[in-house]
């Protein structure tokens, strides 16, 4: 995987080679100079394997080629806890693609949307490994026998939890999200 930057602040990914580049390359004044790069080799590492796991997972359909420099920004920060703000269209959505895989292990990212439009165009993207909080799997989360659904949820099948703020806080999600089995396992919240 070759990254590389480039002046409009993108970081350009060609996944099927097997090196990563280290110096950026920007057009200045429409002369070629160098200039020091932006993220570590180590960070770019980071950057290659997140992607990577990410494509493993989300397959050709949302593969990952290029991130924009804010994208790769907040991945690196994704560790902690952060606030990131960017304009439509600039892709927040690969970001939250790509939450799961920051640490070692893979972990669930709690999506709150108020939006139906957004809840089922990234329930699509994100497919089989997400699971929308909707009436239904709150009132599965009081039955004696759980659902399918949130047995996969406790045993990590499920990565992406993605609902309104009303279903998500709502009394019996928090228990849920209490659950130890759950706990451990969720990583991030996404507004």
């Amino acid at each position: 995987m070759d990254i590389n930057g480039i002046s409009d602040g993108e970081i350009e990914v060609n996944v099927d080679t097997q090196t990563t580049g280290t110096q950026t390359q920007h057009k200045m004044d429409g002369k070629q100079g160098k200039k020091k790069p932006e993220f570590t080799q180590k960070q770019l590492d980071h950057l290659k394997s997140i992607m990577q796991r990410s494509n493993a997972l989300h397959g050709d359909n949302y593969g990952i080629k290029v991130l924009k420099k804010r994208q790769a920004q907040s991945l690196l920060a994704g560790h902690k806890d952060c606030l990131v703000i960017l304009p439509t269209g600039y892709g927040k959505t690969i970001i939250i693609q790509c939450l799961p895989f920051i640490g070692e292990e893979s972990k669930i990212i709690v999506i709150v949307s108020p939006l139906d439009s957004i809840i089922h165009e990234q329930a699509t993207r994100f497919g089989a490994h997400c699971q929308i909080i909707d009436e239904e799997f709150v009132k599965s989360l009081t039955n004696e026998d759980a659902s399918d659904q949130v047995m996969k949820v406790q045993n990590g099948k499920i990565l992406y939890l993605i609902g309104h703020p009303e279903k998500i806080c709502c009394t019996d999600m928090r228990k849920f999200f209490m659950k130890e089995s759950i706990t451990n396992n969720v990583s991030k919240v996404s507004w």
